[in-house]
């Protein structure tokens, strides 16, 4: 006959196998449901209507920006403006991605000194790079020409510049130098004032570059990329 000591133990061995095994199985659906951080970062690249804002990070650690990531990665959520940071930073190039509050141009001095007491100098804020929409027009003058993009309720207008060797954000850790720009990116602003000469009341076009500050509110943008969208 089984004492019914035996039985309490018996019976409390088989509770716990089941105690463990409901948080065995609990936590394997934990791990299906929770997305990994490429995952994250795809959503937020899904979910986001505005292209982002790339950033150029160079970290004083040795290890470039994706082993020396986190730190950077809090102090640019604290940065004014800025709604979405994406968790996954391009090493490759020493950049990362971030998604603004509204359609507005970053005083990129303001994001410097946010960014460098946030990281007690951690890391060297290279520039940042903007893709923005909206009516580009050429003024000629003679031999010069301007061109650029109008502004909007939010933002002032830009002029639009060539993009030279000192725009590049994309980085090169092992040289400790910007990378060298391409013939496509050389060639852009030609290109871009090429189209807008065809257009003399102004054409509807996005263009990608290095945002320079000139003034207050007074910004220009070093064109390495475009493209008609009306």
């Amino acid at each position: 006959m089984i004492s019914p000591k035996r039985c309490r133990r018996a019976g409390g061995v088989a509770e716990q196998g089941l105690r463990l095994a409901d948080i065995a199985q609990h936590t394997a659906v934990a791990k299906q449901v929770q997305p990994s951080l490429l995952e994250h970062n795809e959503r937020i690249i899904t979910e986001q209507a505005r292209p982002p804002v790339v950033v150029g990070l160079t970290p004083v650690c040795p290890y470039g920006l994706g082993g020396c990531w986190g730190g950077a990665h809090d102090a640019l959520q604290r940065l004014d403006g800025i709604e979405v940071v994406r968790p996954v930073p391009d090493q490759a190039d020493s950049v990362a991605f971030v998604y603004l509050q509204q359609d507005i141009l970053p005083d990129v001095d303001v994001w410097r000194g946010e960014f460098e007491k946030a990281t007690n100098k951690g890391y060297d804020m290279r520039g940042i790079e903007m893709t923005v929409s909206g009516v580009g027009t050429k003024k000629q003058s003679g031999a010069n020409e301007q061109l650029t993009l109008a502004g909007t309720s939010t933002r002032p207008q830009l002029i639009l510049a060539p993009f030279q060797a000192t725009s590049q954000l994309k980085w090169d850790m092992t040289a400790q130098a910007p990378r060298p720009i391409t013939d496509a990116e050389a060639g852009a602003y030609k290109r871009l004032s090429a189209t807008l000469a065809d257009h003399p009341t102004g054409v509807t076009v996005q263009v990608t570059g290095t945002l320079q500050k000139q003034g207050a509110n007074e910004f220009s943008l070093d064109v390495r990329d475009f493209e008609v969208i009306a």
